[in-house]
C-alpha cells in the first residue's frame, strides 16, 4: 500500500523565515506476513521558498499578520492549497522563540495544515535539530567519531555534539549576526550580553557612535573565540559561561566540525572593498572572523548538508502498527499527541544512574514547549474525553522515552529498567504526565507489567518503534483488537543532494 503524503516545513527564525514543501512516500514493508510496518520509503523536497526577513512589529513582538501573509504567498507560488497538506512542522527558533507573542504566531501558522508538529524549539533542542539538518549526526555514526555542528544565526549560535550517532551534548550561546545592528554607518543596537562581552574584551562600543570597522572586527573575533570554547578547541573562560543561554560544560575533543545557519552562507566572502554591513548587522564580519579563526585548525571541516535551512527543510511522518500482544498500557491516558522524544542510548539504559541523569538532562531541552498551551493546537497531549485527563496541569510537558531495550531480557534487566524509568520520571508524573516508554526490542509487555506493579496507572509501554531525539510521537486509542496506532513524526533533512 504505497501512499504519498504532502508535507510542509515552516521555520520562523531570529533573522529569516522560509517555507519548504516535500513529498513523502510511505509503504508497508512487512511483506504481508507479519504485523504491518509502515515506514517512509522516499522523500523529495520539490519546493524551496524564498528566504524572508522575519517581520517584526517591535524588538519584542513578531508581526503575526505579516508572517501569515508571507506563508500564504509561498503556498500560492508553490501551487499548494492548505487543505492539500497532510502533515508538516512549524518551528519557532532563536530569539524569535523569546518574543512576547510567539504563541500567537504558532496559532496563526497552524491553520496552514492539518496535523502539524508545532513547537517553540528551546535553544538546546534547536541545536539538535540544526545538527541533524546539517547531517553531522549521520556522519558521526557512519565514521564512529565525535563531531559537532555550530548553527550560527542572527540571535544565537546553537552547538550540538554527536558521538557515534548519539547526541552527547547541546548548548546555546547568545552570539549571532544581528546582535549588533548598523544604520547609516552608526551603531543602532547592541544586545546586552554582547555589550558585556565587548566591555570584558576592552572594546568600547556604544549605540549612536560611528560604526568603527577595526573595533567591530575585534568584537567579531571575540565572539568567535567563544565559539572555539564551545566545542572544546580552546579552554573556556568566563566569557564562554557569560554568553551561554543556560548552563553547559564545553565538550571534550572532537574530530570534525560543520557550521550551519545564516552566517554559514557568508563564509568565504572576504570583505575587500564591499560594504561590511550589507544586512545592517555584523553577520559578514562574524563570518570573516570564523574564516580566520582556529575553528578548523585542529579538526576536519565538514560541509553541512544545509546551511540557512538546516533547522528545518521539511517534515515527514512514518506510521507503525503495533500488536496488542506485545504492549502494555493504561487506556485512560490515550490518545497522546505530539510527545517530544527523549532518546536513551544502549549504554545509558544499562545503568540506573546514567539513565536517570540522561532523562532528567534531556527533559530540560523541552522546557519551552508548554503542553496544553497555545503552543500546541488541538487536544492537549494526554487528553481524551471522559478520562479525567483534562485536569492535567497546564504547564506540564509530556515526553516519550525511547531506548533500544534488550533482545532477550532477563527478569533483573526488566526490573532494573522499570525502576530506573519510574525514578527518572518522578517529577514528570507529579506534574500529571504519563510515563511513556518506547522500546525497539520486543519487550514492552514485560516492561509494562513491571511498571504497572509499581504505578498501576498512568503509563504506556510499546515496542518495535525507533524514535530519535527531535522526533515527535503520537499514540492513538486502542482498536477493538487492542492495537495501538503509532505515528513517529520526523523532520526531513537533505543528504548529499537527495532527501534522507
Amino acid at each position: 500500500m504505497r501512499e504519498t503524503l504532502l508535507s510542509v516545513g515552516i521555520d520562523v527564525g531570529t533573522t529569516t523565515s522560509h517555507v519548504v514543501f516535500s513529498r513523502i512516500a510511505i509503504d508497508d514493508l512487512s511483506g504481508g506476513f507479519t504485523v504491518p510496518r509502515i515506514e517512509i520509503v522516499g522523500k523529495e523536497v520539490f519546493y524551496y521558498g524564498k528566504v524572508h526577513f522575519t517581520p517584526l512589529l517591535s524588538p519584542t513582538r513578531i508581526d503575526a499578520g505579516a508572517l501569515r501573509e508571507l506563508v500564504a504567498t509561498e503556498y500560492e507560488r508553490a501551487g499548494i492549497r492548505p487543505e492539500d497538506v497532510d502533515t508538516g512542522a512549524v518551528i519557532i527558533t532563536g530569539e524569535t522563540a523569546r518574543k512576547d507573542n510567539a504563541d500567537e504566531v504558532l496559532h496563526a501558522m497552524a491553520s496552514f495544515a492539518g496535523d502539524f508538529v508545532v513547537a517553540t524549539a528551546g535553544p538546546a533542542l534547536e541545536s539538535v535539530i540544526a545538527a541533524r539538518g546539517a547531517g553531522i549526526d549521520e556522519l558521526s555514526k557512519q565514521r564512529g567519531i565525535r563531531a559537532a555542528n555550530i548553527d550560527v544565526g542572527g540571535g544565537t549560535s546553537n552547538i550540538a555534539v554527536f558521538a557515534g550517532g548519539e547526541l552527547e551534548s547541546a548548548s546555546c550561546l547568545d552570539i549571532g549576526g544581528r546582535l549588533l545592528r548598523v544604520s547609516d554607518r552608526s551603531v543602532a543596537y547592541i544586545a546586552e550580553k554582547l555589550a558585556l562581552l565587548a566591555a570584558a574584551e576592552g572594546i568600547d562600543v556604544r549605540v549612536g557612535e560611528r560604526a568603527d570597522l577595526p573595533k567591530l572586527k575585534r568584537l567579531a573575533d571575540a565572539m568567535v573565540r567563544v565559539l572555539e570554547m564551545s566545542v572544546g578547541l580552546v579552554p573556556a573562560t568566563d566569557s564562554y559561561f557569560a554568553m551561554l543561554t543556560e548552563p553547559a560544560t564545553p565538550p571534550g575533543a572532537i574530530q570534525a566540525l560543520s557550521i550551519s545557519g545564516g552566517v554559514a552562507d557568508l563564509l568565504g566572502q572576504p570583505l575587500g572593498g564591499q560594504d561590511p554591513f550589507p544586512f545592517g548587522d555584523v553577520g559578514l564580519l562574524l563570518a570573516e572572523a570564523i574564516d580566520r579563526s582556529q575553528l578548523f585548525s585542529q579538526v576536519e571541516r565538514i560541509s553541512p548538508k544545509q546551511t540557512i535551512r538546516a533547522t528545518v527543510v521539511g517534515a515527514g511522518m512514518h506510521l507503525t502498527e503495533l500488536s496488542g500482544s506485545t504492549i502494555e498500557y493504561d487506556p485512560t491516558v490515550l490518545p497522546l499527541k505530539n510527545l517530544s522524544v527523549v532518546r536513551i542510548s544502549e549504554a545509558e539504559q544499562a545503568d540506573d544512574e546514567a539513565l536517570i541523569a540522561a532523562v532528567q538532562t534531556k527533559l530540560a531541552l523541552y522546557a519551552p514547549n508548554v503542553a496544553g498551551s497555545s503552543n500546541t493546537p488541538g487536544p492537549r497531549p494526554g487528553s481524551s474525553p471522559g478520562t479525567g485527563s483534562a485536569s492535567m496541569p497546564v504547564n506540564s510537558q509530556p515526553v516519550a522515552i525511547s531506548f533500544p531495550g534488550y533482545s532477550n531480557p532477563t527478569f533483573e534487566q526488566v526490573q532494573q529498567l522499570a525502576g530506573a524509568l519510574i525514578a527518572a520520571t518522578e517529577q514528570l508524573r507529579a506534574d500529571g504526565n504519563p510515563l511513556v516508554a518506547v522500546v525497539e526490542e520486543d519487550m514492552a509487555k514485560a516492561l509494562g507489567q513491571a511498571i504497572r506493579a509499581s504505578l498501576r496507572e498512568g503509563f504506556v509501554s510499546i515496542d518495535g518503534v525507533h524514535a530519535k531525539d527531535g522526533d515527535y510521537i503520537d499514540i492513538g486509542k486502542p482498536t477493538a483488537a487492542g492495537v495501538l496506532p503509532v505515528a513517529v513524526k520526523t523532520l526531513v533533512f537533505e543528504k548529499n543532494g537527495e532527501e534522507s
